[in-house]
């Protein structure tokens, strides 16, 4: 309930503060089927993966869902193609975008971001409330300096970009976050807020604000202004399905550790703080890979050409 008063103000200030925008290529239609086709494929995928915390991989309640998903999104992305080369109609994720170099590098750097910081705020708040027996307010309390950082690295990084490029501003996150995911592997069952969270979860929370301003400056960056909105629609679906597969990954993981080192004899709750340990580890590799996606992608290229795809109008290349 706390975000529909915000989604309301803010569809009503968007209205009077954002520029209006409208696309030169006409008969626009909403691609209901491939919305649906990519929908479904996310979601048997994200389920097949989740369901292997009751079920082993090799079980068909894991393996179905798992090809199922693999299949749709597979035809999902025929669909498309096929969309893509017929003029008179609008795909809804035109596949020409992702000729873009800077489009993929953030791409690829906001979905390893969000798959492992996901799991960075959910494990923290299994922790506090199951392990420190936090209360709910207590947990949210505890949140508070992570939510600071964030803000306060989010809007020093548009001028950290301006004087050292948006390029190592995003590396400079990525480490961050690294850095604070791998500081909370350490927590144990005896642990206390300021000695195993507050660091980690801190320097985490800060390379995340950093991070995500110079992502969108890249991922938009030399876009014409006709495939803005795209683009950055991209970057969101990156995000979302990051986090969802991320989210469900980690979990399987830990879940998994968890319930073998209980078998093997360790105490319940050092299992469990054992199997949240794997994960920010998982995680922490996440945002380092993101780091060197960053590093590698976004190298300078020779020639001062924008990137425009190939197959849009003119208009539109502009």
């Amino acid at each position: 309930m706390i975000n529909v008063p915000i989604g309301l103000a803010i569809v009503l200030w968007s209205a009077r503060l954002v520029p209006e925008g409208r696309s030169e290529v006409e008969n626009r239609h909403f691609d209901l089927p491939g919305a649906v086709i990519v929908t479904l494929g996310m979601t048997a995928l994200t389920y097949g993966i989740v369901t292997t915390d009751r079920l082993s991989w090799g079980s068909p309640g894991v393996l179905v869902p798992l090809a199922a998903g693999v299949v749709l999104l597979a035809a999902f992305v025929l669909y498309q193609a096929n969309l893509t080369r017929d003029p008179a109609r609008v795909p809804l994720m035109p596949l020409t975008v992702f000729k873009l170099r800077s489009l993929q590098a953030a791409n690829v750097v906001i979905f390893l971001l969000y798959a492992a910081i996901f799991g960075f705020w959910f494990f923290q708040s299994l922790y506090m409330q199951g392990t420190l027996h936090y209360s709910a307010l207590h947990t949210g309390i505890a949140f508070v300096p992570m939510t600071v950082a964030v803000g306060a690295a989010a809007t020093l990084a548009p001028r950290l970009a301006r004087r050292f490029g948006a390029r190592w501003v995003l590396v400079a996150g990525m480490v961050l976050a690294t850095i604070g995911e791998f500081l909370l592997t350490g927590i144990e069952p005896g642990g206390n807020y300021w000695t195993d969270i507050f660091p980690g979860g801190t320097l985490g929370a800060a390379g995340l604000g950093l991070a995500l301003v110079p992502a969108t400056i890249v991922g938009v960056q030399g876009v014409p202004a006709a495939l803005s909105g795209l683009a950055s629609g991209v970057l969101n679906t990156s995000r979302f399905v990051g986090a969802a597969l991320g989210l469900a990954v980690l979990t399987t993981l830990a879940t998994s550790h968890t319930h073998s080192e209980i078998a093997s004899g360790t105490s319940p709750a050092t299992a469990l703080t054992d199997g949240f340990d794997l994960q920010f580890g998982v995680g922490a590799i996440f945002c380092l890979l993101g780091a060197v996606a960053a590093v590698v992608l976004l190298r300078p290229r020779r020639t001062s050409e924008a990137e425009v795809p190939a197959g849009f109008p003119e208009a539109e290349r502009a």
